[in-house]
């Protein structure tokens, strides 16, 4: 039986992998962020993650973010991008890239389209957008897969992550390779099949899991927030009679168990994942609290970033969880 054994077959592996991690030779694959990753113990441990989002929220943008900065630390890196083309995948990169590195303003549908702004101390030109994506985004291990016309069934996951693999063997780098699904709620039919839409967000979670525990990978996937949950992500600190509700600068109108399970027709595989994240907001244009409802190895928390459509950036503290819902969550090694 997989799996199966007494705890002697195993125990001596896992205090090597635990001495290895107190001595920095196993690390998560840092997000980008100094605070996500603080409240992350670290960043992204090999296993499964799954982030939620309601539509403008930036998940995109977040998960693309997050997957560049492992790359620009040699971390490998592999993006599914159901929804984008080449074009766009790319011009998000290089908009990100430029930003990060020079700090000017570069909005991603300016690439996209060719649009090129006034020049000014602020506004770049193209041409040396594009100049310094050439210089840098070459070198990086950076891997990009979009769907066909067909859609892209689940099974290509497995593949794609032993060629990362391939590439990329374990040993070479203390930090496990970051793959990104994004996002659940489009992914294609397996060939000759006809599964409902459930089924299939079931298996590719469920092949991340294996994946992630297979090959020792960080599995991050993106899933769009349930229409009845919805609403509890936007204006989701008011109180009913409209007064925003916070205690030391963090929302306490929604438990973190109440968050976990927001995704569409991904609830049960968020219960299930090591970690979860949920991004809420006010309202348009307004600084995106993630959540994170659950961690197997930590305890809940929020970490506050502000998104200009491009970019996010992080300098807020983060809280952790009141003892309460320290105690109530899903939190501890095992």
């Amino acid at each position: 039986m997989q799996g199966f054994g007494r705890l002697d077959s195993f125990l001596g592996e896992a205090i090597a992998r635990s001495v290895r991690r107190n001595k920095g030779q196993e690390k998560p694959a840092p997000t980008g962020w100094p605070k996500l990753d603080e409240a992350l113990n670290g960043g992204l441990w090999p296993g499964l993650s799954v982030l939620v989002g309601n539509s403008g929220t930036g998940k995109t943008q977040f998960a693309l973010q997050m997957a560049l900065s492992a790359a620009r630390k040699k971390i490998p890196a592999l993006y599914v991008g159901l929804e984008l083309d080449r074009l766009g995948f790319a011009s998000r990169l290089m908009a990100l890239d430029y930003r990060i590195r020079t700090k000017l303003k570069m909005q991603w549908s300016d690439i996209y389209v060719g649009r090129q702004r006034e020049p000014d101390e602020f506004t770049p030109l193209l041409t040396d957008v594009f100049k310094v994506a050439r210089h840098h985004l070459a070198e990086i291990p950076f891997y990009f897969e979009h769907s066909g016309p067909k859609g892209w069934p689940v099974s290509n996951l497995e593949k794609r992550v032993e060629q990362l693999r391939k590439n990329h063997p374990k040993g070479n780098s203390p930090y496990p390779p970051l793959v990104v699904l994004d996002f659940l709620q489009i992914i294609g039919q397996e060939p000759g099949e006809k599964a409902e839409l459930r089924e299939r967000i079931g298996a590719a979670s469920y092949a991340g899991k294996a994946l992630a525990t297979k090959h020792d990978v960080a599995v991050l996937l993106v899933s769009s927030t349930s229409r009845e949950h919805y609403s509890k992500l936007v204006g989701f600190s008011r109180s009913r009679s409209g007064k925003k509700e916070f205690i030391d600068g963090w929302p306490t109108s929604l438990s973190f168990d109440e968050l976990k399970g927001t995704g569409k027709e991904s609830g049960e595989i968020e219960y299930s994942a090591d970690a979860n994240l949920v991004m809420c907001q006010e309202e348009p244009g307004e600084p995106v609290h993630i959540a994170i409802a659950k961690q197997r190895a930590g305890v809940p928390s929020w970490v506050t970033m502000d998104f200009d459509g491009c970019m996010f950036t992080n300098d807020r503290a983060t809280e952790t969880a009141k003892k309460e819902e320290e105690d109530g969550g899903d939190s501890g090694l095992f």
